[in-house]
């Protein structure tokens, strides 16, 4: 505030410097219409002098030559005065170009500040608002992990188990019916935005976990599966092959494969299983 206030007291200065400068101006432009309005009486008095004298018959020769020197003084001397006038004026433009190019800095001078001010109270708003966005996003999560039903909760350890910890919060957004997957600190994403692959390590966790918790699903039910393991790669095969291991620990796990590389998975992580070949003739 200080600042702009003697940036104030300087334009005001500045402006009337140039009211001063503008004065000095006129004058000397009055001075010199005096000074011509003088120069043509004189030279009117010339020439009623020249008439008067009849070229030369009833005025001496020599008053006529100091009438014509007289006169030539003078209009050197009006000559002088006019250029001097001239330079004085010259001067009074420069220094109203000058005062005029002082004034309008101090003007930007002033317009920057003020837009700087905007700027600096844009930065601390967005600061402000992006810190708000961030504690909401920190505040939903913290609430739709609290509030997510059991059955998400534990697809979330076998998913996060199958994909060896890369995506490791599942849950359903706030005010929808949808579900929505993170990496660990990244952003939420729908199911479909997913690999297929990832996908269908997400539908099998959570189909392993809703059977886990279905009320009123009875031990003796087997569990039939359709090679779904068939887009998994090979780490990933091998962790969900050993999730349904321990998933048949429980109950009957009847599981159909075409591949023998899925069958070798299974063995392996199940130990004590039952393999039926089946051919079928073309």
């Amino acid at each position: 505030m200080r600042s702009l206030l003697s940036q104030l007291v300087a334009a005001r200065k500045l402006e009337a410097k140039r009211q001063e400068l503008l004065a000095g101006a006129a004058a000397a432009e009055e001075r010199a219409a005096a000074l011509a309005g003088r120069a043509s009486a004189a030279r009117g008095e010339l020439r009623e002098t020249l008439a008067a004298s009849g070229v030369g018959v009833d005025v001496p020769l020599a008053e006529l030559e100091a009438s014509a020197a007289g006169a030539g003084r003078r209009a050197r001397e009006l000559e002088a005065e006019r250029e001097r006038l001239i330079e004085t004026r010259g001067a009074l433009d420069a220094r109203l170009e000058s005062a005029a190019a002082e004034a309008r800095s101090g003007e930007l001078r002033l317009a920057e500040e003020g837009i700087r001010a905007r700027i600096a109270r844009a930065l601390e708003s967005y600061a402000e608002l992006k810190v708000a966005a961030r504690l909401l996003e920190e505040s939903l999560a913290v609430h739709e992990a609290a509030r997510q039903p059991l059955v998400l909760r534990r697809a979330q350890e076998l998913f996060a188990r199958i994909t060896d910890g890369r995506y490791q919060r599942l849950a359903t957004p706030l005010g929808r019916f949808e579900l929505s997957v993170a990496a660990a600190g990244g952003v939420g994403k729908v199911p479909q935005s997913l690999s297929r692959g990832t996908a269908e390590q997400l539908y099998l966790a959570l189909r392993l976990s809703y059977i886990e918790h279905l009320a009123g699903a009875h031990p003796a039910l087997p569990v039939l599966m359709d090679d779904v393991l068939v887009n998994f790669d090979g780490g990933r095969r091998w962790t969900a092959a050993g999730l349904i291991a321990d998933f048949a620990a429980t109950r009957q796990v009847i599981f159909f494969t075409c591949h023998e590389s899925t069958a070798k998975a299974l063995r392996g992580a199940a130990g004590a299983c039952t393999a039926l070949s089946l051919d079928v003739e073309r």
